[in-house]
């Protein structure tokens, strides 16, 4: 009996110490990228964005190709991982084909682009839409960046690099990566997301500035992270606006909008408002938040997709400062074939002051 224990607490001190030498050597890899990181600068100031003109911006978290309507997730109540390999073709394939259908769009945001992660085959989605796609910018913002994930245990996520994409018929004279705070504690912060928003500035004629900023803010809190982070684009949103700029916030805000009613989304599905509401006071006065009130953009990942059963919400939408006219929004029901979201797409013209 003295020699099972001893061997047993042998046992236990080894794996102690795998695991330690685990989190130690992710710590030191650990991805901790600087408050504000500059992507894309250029001298060239010139005007690429004008007045009265109309244009359009899409969002779209493409799930990685790795959530379309086959799939649940393990960090939403299911137990997937991972799609198989034929079903990730054909989700990438579909998402390829429908941005290339809609390649009159000026501004693109993408969310969930993966360039280097087991859950996604290893494949550079960045690479393969700049190949495929006829954009004059594209700008890629990292927002996950983990070696190892471990968990489930079964069957571990491994390897994640992913995060934000903007693409654009006109090139930006400055792109930056702004980090949210990171609010959770070690370890559990070494297999999350560094979170963060992408900023796009386009200059007008008369030396005021567009602003486009891709936003996928926190899940999987009570709410309260990311609301912070919506104060954190608060700020920045009126500074820019009181400078004179003008000012569009889009992206996965893992928030419903304000006023939002899950009985008006016209669609068969069985709707949800688990996600926390965006507090409407926040909101700055007279500023417009867009979104298509009768169509889903985001399903529940539980359970695999079924039309009718599973529960579907809105998360997706634009804010925009009171000197955009926003012509029209609408989201863009898919079905969520090939991702667990849909995209939204607005058309807006910029009023001069």
């Amino acid at each position: 009996m003295k020699r099972f224990l001893r061997l047993f607490l042998y046992l236990l001190i080894f794996v102690i110490l795998l695991i330690g030498i685990f989190l130690a050597i992710l710590t030191i890899q650990d991805y901790s990228p600087e408050a504000e990181i500059f992507i894309y600068q250029s001298n060239d100031k010139s005007a690429s964005i004008h007045y009265d003109q109309s244009y359009s911006v899409m969002t779209w978290n493409i799930g990685y190709a790795g959530l379309g309507e086959d799939m649940d997730f393990f960090y939403d109540g299911g137990s997937g991982v991972r799609t198989d390999p034929s079903a990730f073709e054909r989700n990438l394939d579909n998402i390829l084909g429908f941005m290339k259908g809609a390649d009159t769009v000026d501004f693109f945001f993408v969310q969930e682009a993966d360039i280097d992660a087991r859950r996604s085959f290893y494949v550079n989605e960045f690479d393969l839409i700049q190949e495929n796609l006829n954009y004059a910018n594209f700008i890629f913002a990292k927002n996950y960046d983990a070696p190892y994930v471990p968990v489930p245990l079964y069957s571990p996520m491994g390897k994640v690099v992913s995060g934000l994409m903007c693409m654009s018929k006109y090139k930006p004279f400055e792109s930056v990566r702004y980090s949210y705070p990171d609010n959770y504690s070690w370890p559990k912060h070494l297999f999350l997301l560094d979170r963060c928003y992408l900023l796009n500035r386009y200059s007008l004629p008369d030396q005021k500035e567009l602003l486009l900023i891709n936003t996928h803010n926190s899940a999987y809190d009570d709410g309260s992270l990311r609301q912070a982070q919506f104060n954190i684009l608060r700020e920045v949103m009126l500074i820019e606006y009181k400078k004179g700029n003008y000012v569009i916030v889009g992206g996965d805000w893992n928030m419903n909008p304000p006023g939002f009613d899950e009985s008006m989304i016209s669609s068969a599905d069985v709707t949800m408002t688990i996600r926390p509401l965006l507090d409407e006071e926040s909101i700055p006065k007279d500023w417009i938040v867009a979104y298509d009130p009768e169509v889903p953009t985001n399903r529940d990942l539980s359970l695999p997709y079924v039309k009718g059963t599973t529960a579907t919400t809105i998360i997706e939408y634009f804010i925009c400062s009171p000197n955009i006219e926003v012509m029209r929004v609408k989201a863009l029901n898919l079905g969520f074939e090939n991702s667990d979201h849909n995209p939204v797409w607005m058309t807006f013209i910029i009023s001069e002051q």
